[in-house]
């Protein structure tokens, strides 16, 4: 029962398998290799395999899991689907397919650079090997003759293009050359025809003239008395008639030269005429060497066509390529640093000296004398980032020996705690105090007022005795221990000089306005100031 619920299941899961389409999604398989641990035990699973059967068992085997086609095998009977002849064809023509693919496959990894790791560890930037060179410099080589076939095609369309627009310009020149030839035939003819009308009107005179010529001498002939009996209105009638026919025989006289000259000028064109047909017909393309020309230029647009998808399919190639050595430039890189890691641990180890010279037998040692692109950067940063700590070491050294700088100054408060002012002043203040019993004293006459109030006028005076003391003997401490480093600090009055109290001070002695410790207040206040740079004096409000 269990083999046949097997079974059952079996036949299920290989239908919907076998009716599930194949949808690959380049995002999903890549976030499906992520996880090296997995990625680990598929391949020591693999190897396994491999190691009791062959390889091309294994990759044939992974190309019949991988197919969905395969999956109805899941459900055949394990000892019966072998004599089933059907059955046996398929699977063997399905296996021939798969082998075929597979051996494509490896066909085009072996035609790629050579698996030697000392051979492919050379490759430190991305330069292809001896074989994909030649396989670029053969499509490069195709792809430039085929840019050159596709330039004649384009050159000798163009070219019958134009030989077709100067022909059909030729036509058109001449048809308009015999229309103009065409229109003066016709303006020559009507003169002609003008001129024969005016010939035959000079023929009916003449010949009018010859019937009154003949009907005058009939006239005289008859006599005198049929002459008189006519009276003057016929041979006024007469002379009119004589005076017309002389007209008309002047106008037949002129007329006779210009008709011989319009029949000169349409005799000599009709030659003309007859030579511009002649052209037109022999200029004109026949009705056979168009089509001839088109069908040429469509054979040639379809071979450009034919060259353009070439050009692609190469470009596409080589992109395809240029991408796998870029690849294979990775994996060389990540290979150099896998040995600079090794090499690293086992210095770390103890045994680097054996690990290099084990690098150096397999003719790896150039690997551990280059350096990478990242490490020079890293080497640069790190130049740099030491020139700037000498730098600030420099300019702190300058700026410490420079006058004004709070380090190299003489801490004035401490020198006035040690000098005779400040015991005086600390001495009055406990006699001032013993003596009050509680209540504020008096003031002494000697007190102190600050020279310049006007950066202070806004701070409250505060008396010094409770912190004075804690803070004098830190300073005190302080003073002992750079004295041993450095040297002698200046006096209390030269340094008071130096910061320009010193003369103010008889000023403070004078005005008996405020108490010994404000004074010492408006004192340091005075100093504080004097230390201060000009620029923060300046800006201070």
């Amino acid at each position: 029962m269990d083999s046949l619920g097997t079974a059952v299941k079996l036949k299920k899961l290989a239908k919907n398998l076998a009716e599930k389409p194949r949808l690959i999604e380049s995002d999903d398989w890549a976030s499906k290799v992520v996880d090296l641990h997995r990625v680990v035990d598929v391949y020591q699973a693999l190897f396994v395999m491999l190691e009791h059967h062959n390889e091309a068992l294994v990759r044939v085997g992974l190309e019949l899991v991988t197919d969905n086609r395969t999956r109805k095998i899941l459900s055949w009977n394990e000892g019966a689907w072998y004599e089933d002849e059907e059955k046996r064809n398929w699977l063997r023509g399905l296996v021939h397919e798969k082998l075929h693919r597979v051996l494509k496959a490896v066909d085009a990894v072996s035609t790629g650079p050579p698996e030697s790791i000392a051979v492919a560890a050379a490759v430190v930037t991305p330069v292809p090997d001896a074989g994909s060179a030649a396989e670029i410099a053969r499509l490069t080589q195709r792809l430039e003759e085929s840019e050159a076939a596709l330039e004649a095609e384009t050159a000798r369309a163009q070219a019958a293009e134009a030989l077709h627009q100067a022909a059909a310009g030729k036509v058109r020149h001449l048809q308009a050359k015999v229309s103009e030839a065409a229109v003066q035939a016709a303006e020559w003819e009507l003169r002609v025809q003008e001129a024969d009308r005016l010939a035959q009107d000079a023929e009916e005179g003449t010949k009018q003239l010859s019937a009154l010529r003949a009907v005058q001498a009939t006239g005289s002939a008859e006599g005198a008395d049929v002459v008189g009996t006519a009276g003057t209105a016929h041979s006024a009638g007469k002379a009119a008639s004589v005076v017309s026919i002389g007209v008309q025989t002047d106008q037949v006289e002129n007329a006779v030269p210009v008709i011989r000259e319009l029949q000169q000028k349409a005799g000599n064109a009709v030659p003309i005429v007859h030579e511009l047909q002649r052209q037109l017909r022999d200029d004109t393309l026949p009705p056979e060497p168009q089509p001839r020309l088109e069908i040429e230029l469509s054979q040639a647009r379809q071979k450009i066509s034919i060259l353009e998808a070439k050009v692609a399919k190469l470009e596409a190639k080589e992109a395809a390529l240029l991408e796998q050595l870029r690849k294979q430039a990775v994996v060389v890189e990540e290979m150099h640093a896998k040995i600079r890691q090794m090499v690293a641990r086992g210095e770390a180890e103890g045994v680097g000296d054996i690990v290099k010279k084990l690098v150096g037998d397999v003719g790896l040692d150039f690997v551990l004398k280059q350096k990478s692109v990242w490490d020079r950067l890293y080497k640069d940063a790190e130049l740099r980032i030491q020139r700037l700590e000498e730098l600030r070491r420099q300019h702190s050294a300058v700026a410490g020996n420079a006058p004004g700088h709070s380090e190299a100054r003489e801490d004035v408060m401490e020198e006035l705690s040690r000098s005779d002012l400040w015991q005086r002043l600390a001495e009055r203040r406990t006699r001032a105090g013993g003596e009050g019993h509680g209540h504020e004293p008096e003031q002494s006459a000697i007190c102190f007022s600050a020279p310049d109030p006007e950066p202070h006028k806004n701070e409250p005076s505060r008396s010094l005795a409770p912190d004075l003391e804690l803070r004098s003997n830190q300073r005190r401490d302080r003073s002992r221990q750079r004295q041993q480093s450095k040297q002698p600090k200046l006096s209390a009055t030269r340094n008071l000089k130096m910061m320009g109290v010193s003369q103010s001070l008889p000023s403070l002695m004078q005005e008996p306005s405020k108490s010994a410790i404000e004074a010492a207040a408006d004192i340091r206040g005075i100093v504080l100031h004097s230390r201060e740079p000009a620029w923060l004096r300046g800006w201070r409000p």
